[in-house]
C-alpha cells in the first residue's frame, strides 16, 4: 500500500471514530453505535479502547447480553481474563442463548472448546 492510499485510510478511520463519538451524544442508547463504535478500535487492534467504549454504555444498559457478550470478547483479546469471565458470567446468565455471539469473535477451535467448557456450566436444562 502505497502512502496516499494509507493516508487515505487513517483519514476515513479517524473520521469514522470522531463520527461515531458524536452519533453516541446523540443517540446514547442506541446499541448499534456503540456496536460499531468500538469494533472499528478492535479491528484496529485496539482492544483497550474498544473496551473503554463499551464501558461507557454497559452501565447504563446492564441488562443488555449482548453489550455483555461483546464485552467479553473485547476484554478476552486485551488479556483481561479475571474480568472476561466475570462478565461471561453475567451474560450466561441474563441470556445464555446468546453465548453463540462469542464464536464469531474466536475461530480457534482450541478457543471455542475452552469457551464451550465454561459455558455449559451454566446451561439450564
Amino acid at each position: 500500500m502505497d502512502f496516499a492510499n494509507f493516508e487515505i485510510k487513517f483519514g476515513l478511520v479517524i473520521s469514522s471514530l470522531e463520527a461515531y463519538e458524536r452519533a453516541a451524544e446523540l443517540a446514547p442508547y442506541n446499541k448499534e453505535i456503540w456496536f460499531n463504535w468500538s469494533y472499528l478500535y478492535y479491528e484496529q487492534g485496539n482492544y483497550e479502547q474498544a473496551v473503554n467504549i463499551l464501558e461507557g454504555i454497559i452501565d447504563d444498559m446492564p441488562d443488555e447480553a449482548d453489550l455483555q457478550y461483546r464485552l467479553v470478547a473485547y476484554l478476552i483479546e486485551a488479556g483481561r481474563y479475571k474480568e472476561a469471565f466475570n462478565h461471561l458470567e453475567n451474560a450466561l446468565l441474563l441470556d445464555y442463548d446468546q453465548h453463540t455471539l462469542l464464536y464469531e469473535f474466536f475461530t480457534e477451535l482450541e478457543t471455542q472448546k475452552a469457551l464451550y467448557k465454561i459455558i455449559e456450566q451454566y446451561r439450564h436444562d
